[in-house]
């Protein structure tokens, strides 16, 4: 569990990414942001280790708020919400809805929250960011868009994995790995708690055309992505996997 100190360090950093006029500031406020958690959760693990008293624990719930609704499945998006719900202990998958479909959260209802609030913050920031740069005359039609989003999303991706990895390393060459290990197994006790529950289908992943003016404009984009804004049991029919 993300005690609530923690999680207002988290806001105030975010807050200071969203009030930045500069990129390296705002990208700086959100490593940061990224690394305070993930070396929260091997603290507290070391805790547990350390005293013998297991932390409190939260339950295991699907979530009834969905990620992300639509008419259909953003490749772009579903690959952003999957990796970040995978470096923060939750399964991702996709479920039908009346109106389309809707991504959702397996997982425990701090990790939920932290990653809504990651991915909202994100998609929102890339798609301004494309959409200025079609206003700018970067590029045109649906293929760059597209391109650029991906591009985009990619490039946070990346950063996001290259925080939590350079906690951890510097972690475990203090600590040892016993406190990755068990940070490690909230996420295995969601997949066997998702398997148990709520069996899942393979989804297929479709490509896409190519725009290599998009996809560099893109990566360039989400080097300068920050958080900025705000940071959900029930089943539902019909769900596919989000491919890992």
């Amino acid at each position: 569990m993300v005690n609530n100190s923690v999680l207002e360090k988290i806001r105030k950093l975010l807050a200071l990414a969203r009030g930045s006029t500069n990129d390296n500031e705002a990208a700086n406020a959100f490593a940061q942001a990224q690394t305070l958690l993930s070396r929260h959760k091997l603290d507290a693990a070391q805790v547990e280790l350390t005293t013998g008293v297991p932390q409190v624990s939260e339950p295991i719930l699907n979530s009834s708020v969905p990620l992300y609704s639509g008419k259909r499945v953003i490749e772009w998006k579903s690959r952003l919400a999957n990796e970040i719900a995978k470096l923060n202990a939750c399964k991702l998958y996709i479920g039908n809805a009346v109106a389309g479909i809707e991504y959702r959260l397996i997982g425990r209802q701090s990790d939920i929250d932290i990653i809504s609030y990651l991915f909202d913050s994100i998609v929102s920031q890339i798609e301004s960011a494309s959409a200025l740069a079609l206003y700018q005359g970067k590029g045109s039609g649906k293929t760059f868009t597209n391109n650029f989003k991906h591009a985009a999303s990619a490039e946070v991706i990346r950063r996001l994995i290259e925080a939590k990895n350079s906690v951890q390393a510097e972690f475990t060459k203090i600590n040892g790995t016993a406190a990755m290990v068990l940070v490690d197994s909230r996420m295995q006790e969601v997949l066997q708690w998702q398997e148990k529950n709520l069996p899942l289908g393979k989804r297929i992943s479709h490509g896409y055309k190519k725009d290599y003016a998009g996809i560099e404009q893109g990566r360039a984009a989400g080097q300068k992505v920050s958080l900025n804004r705000g940071l959900g049991n029930s089943s539902s029919s019909g769900v596919r996997l989000l491919g890992n």
